[in-house]
């Protein structure tokens, strides 16, 4: 017996009708009362819905209340409920097949999802389709299959797949992907085990542990062994969230706010600060904005046209920003925050230890087709999609770090042991917490940070952008930083061609 879990007809609305308002989960109570008592599934078949938390609160908020709440966790998306629930439903061996976004391998928000994956199924087949597109209507998908059985069968091979294809798929080549007999996709055969790594049971489609199967791994082991994780050396944190940057669309059509898209509330213009005429007192709390696109690879911009009003939690803000920030006080009172008394209504929602953006710091944009960490010493200011990497321990010096960051060899680390949406990086705080990094003694950085501070000159001099002499000297040194982080994880000529091939 099979069930498809999305289409079952009027009998389900009229049932989730009733649930609603009763305050359940409707999917979940229905399946869990309903089909259960039968058995359980033979097949269980979907294409769930893929929302997210951040704007569809209401709807999680009822799973927090009704039978599937063990699995809630913050930053989910609600497809992950419809896994939990074809576990629940199926029969002992039963099959599950779900295509959906290939983003919950690696997940902070599916941490829940992969442990129950790890803890009650076995994985027998995962068709990465990368950047690949098989639903043409839908844009910014990165998608994916996979297939389980109920149960845990740990000496079964795992079938994984990545596809290097890009642009629409037709039925002949998605016919060849999932036959296992297209020449421009990877296959593996992975043991249930070596397909989930560290604490998070994060899921590795090219598998990892004890097992080195190739090159690949073999280097990928090597970073891991020599290294101390990121997160424990040095301090990183997300940008500020003010919870209202500027006027939206939506801010127009909910708040009946007369400004124009774009207007600041706490992020302004250079001419709309000039407007609010403060005085010295309220200018002291004004500082310099940047955007994620202000990060590149070794420096960032040190300029801005855009101000924040910084205040934090103690700040004591003059009439003059009061009355600006009052027409937008419908606005700033529907931040969760606010509703639940933590802050003031006129108050930045998140806005971080101060020093974390005056002090040294390497910074790094939150996606990136490439390993992009910039360095400054300068109030830098941000937004959540900026992470910022902060010295903690004072026998780490920040531009070997950064040295290491923006290396060929972290590269194919992020790439396969970071996350990615697709072919972009993902570089939260998570997957930079996890970068491994050689804890040397301070002597032996030097080299690094020598190397560190040539380049560093060279990109914050006035004509970088314009004098090719310069650019090729950055290019020539970082060629030389390649060399080093090489001698220093100890790689063989043949996984240094590796390194650079797969850089290319």
């Amino acid at each position: 017996m099979g069930i498809n879990i999305n289409n079952m007809g009027r009998e389900l609305n009229s049932y989730i009708s009733k649930q609603m308002n009763r305050g359940f989960f409707p999917w979940g109570l229905y399946f869990a009362e309903v089909f259960t008592e039968k058995g359980g599934f033979d097949i269980v078949l979907g294409n769930p819905p893929y929302i997210g938390e951040k704007k569809h609160k209401e709807i999680f908020e009822t799973v927090k209340h009704a039978n599937l709440r063990e699995f809630y966790l913050g930053k989910m998306d609600y497809f992950y409920f419809f896994f939990h629930l074809a576990l629940e439903l199926s029969r002992q061996n039963g099959h599950i097949a779900f295509i959906t976004t290939n983003y919950y391998p690696t997940a902070t928000g599916a941490f829940k999802l992969r442990k129950d994956i790890h803890d009650r199924a076995t994985i027998n087949k995962l068709v990465n389709f990368n950047e690949l597109k098989i639903f043409e209507s839908a844009t910014g998908q990165h998608n994916m299959i996979t297939l389980l059985s109920k149960g845990k069968r740990e000496h079964e091979d795992a079938a994984t797949c990545i596809t290097d294809r890009k642009s629409n798929a037709s039925s002949e080549i998605l016919t060849q992907i999932i036959s296992w007999q297209d020449d421009q996709t990877q296959y593996f055969s992975i043991g249930q085990n070596e397909l989930y790594d560290d604490e998070d049971f994060q899921i590795r489609f090219r598998g990892l542990g004890g097992v080195v199967r190739n090159e690949l791994q073999a280097i990928l082991y090597k970073i891991k062994n020599e290294g101390v994780q990121l997160g424990t050396l040095c301090k990183i944190n997300q940008g500020i969230v003010t919870g209202a940057d500027k006027v939206s669309n939506s801010h127009r059509q909910k708040y009946q706010i007369d400004e124009p898209i774009g207007t600041g509330i706490f992020v302004l213009s250079l001419m709309e600060l000039s407007k609010l005429r403060l005085h010295q007192e309220g200018l002291g709390l004004v500082r310099p904005w940047y955007k994620n696109s202000d990060v590149n690879r070794w420096n960032t911009s040190i300029q801005s046209n855009e101000r924040i009003l910084y205040l934090d939690r103690v700040a004591n803000p003059q009439p003059g920003i009061l009355n600006y920030l009052q027409k937008f006080r419908d606005v700033l009172n529907q931040r969760r925050e606010v509703e639940n008394g933590v802050i003031e209504w006129w108050r930045l929602q998140w806005p971080r230890s101060e020093e974390i953006f005056t002090c040294e710091k390497i910074v790094a944009p939150q996606r990136s087709h490439r390993n992009t960490f910039g360095y400054n010493e300068i109030p830098w200011y941000a937004s959540a999609d900026v992470y910022f990497i902060t010295q903690n321990d004072r026998s780490i010096n920040l531009k070997y770090v950064l040295a290491l960051l923006n290396s060929n060899i972290y590269y194919l680390w992020l790439y396969h042991r970071g996350k990615r949406k697709g072919e972009t990086l993902e570089l939260y705080q998570t997957p930079l917490s996890q970068v491994p990094i050689p804890k040397i003694p301070v002597k032996d950085q030097n080299s690094f940070i020598t190397a560190v501070d040539e380049i560093l000159q060279l990109v914050y001099s006035s004509d970088f952008s314009s004098n090719k002499s310069k650019q090729e000297k950055v290019a020539t040194i970082e060629k030389s930083i390649n060399l080093l982080v090489y001698v220093l994880l100890n790689l063989s000529d043949e996984e240094i061609e590796f390194v650079e091939g797969f850089k290319n």
